[in-house]
């Protein structure tokens, strides 16, 4: 049921983002404006997503599929991400373009990294482990612009994000001393380029 919801809604997407692109003169053939590749964060040890902007690049609206194989974590987990990011204003340096940026998102994760029962000891509900989980994180992108006007692509850089999760959160609250704030918080590093 959740597979065809995320279907429709992803179709959604591409279908206003495309209609939006047509009056815009260079029409980007592509249903999306740029796309990802992330490692580490929330999302996962790997993962791939693509993005539009909105408001004159003040807004972007992402989808991501994440990754992180059983070498890594107890189980292969497999997540999707959608992401909402805020960008209050960029500069130029050295002809680069920098962007902060701060945003919310939701994941969605198709399978569970823990097992509450897997120790006697441990008490119930103590990873606090949803399917869906809130995620918040701020960052800034480095992007330098492609001037080949044969070109599909318009940009390319690199990224650095700082985040957190909702059941991180409750428990570095609930546990007091038992975790550090850097237990709470990640870093993650992509690359992306704009079409």
């Amino acid at each position: 049921m959740f597979s065809k919801f995320l279907l429709v809604f992803v179709l959604a997407f591409v279908s206003v983002s495309a209609e939006e692109n047509r009056t815009e003169p260079g029409f980007n053939h592509l249903p999306m404006d740029y796309m990802s590749l992330q490692y580490a964060g929330n999302i996962g040890m790997i993962s791939v997503g693509i993005g539009n902007l909105f408001f004159d690049g003040r807004y972007a609206f992402e989808l991501y599929y994440g990754y992180t194989p059983r070498l890594v974590s107890e189980v292969a987990v497999s997540t999707l991400a959608m992401k909402h990011s805020y960008v209050p204003g960029s500069w130029s340096m050295y002809g680069h373009t920098v962007e902060p940026y701060a945003g919310l998102g939701l994941i969605y994760s198709l399978n569970q990294r823990y097992d509450p029962n897997w120790l006697d000891e441990i008490p119930d509900n103590y990873y606090y482990q949803y399917a869906f989980q809130l995620i918040g994180y701020v960052g800034f992108s480095v992007m330098h612009p492609v001037t080949d006007p044969a070109s599909s692509i318009k940009s390319f850089g690199a990224y650095v994000e700082l985040g957190t999760v909702d059941s991180y959160l409750i428990n570095y609250f609930s546990e007091g001393s038992a975790l550090q704030l850097e237990d709470v918080l990640n870093t993650a590093i992509g690359v992306r380029m704009t079409f």
